[in-house]
């Protein structure tokens, strides 16, 4: 369950990441 758990939460920090990275880029575009 623990081991399950910190994997859920490190992919859910790389998709924070990712969205992070696609708000920025078009937030340049825009600007």
């Amino acid at each position: 369950m623990v081991s399950r758990f910190s994997v859920y939460m490190k992919s859910l920090e790389i998709e924070e990441r990712m969205i992070l990275k696609s708000k920025l880029r078009s937030a340049c575009k825009i600007s």
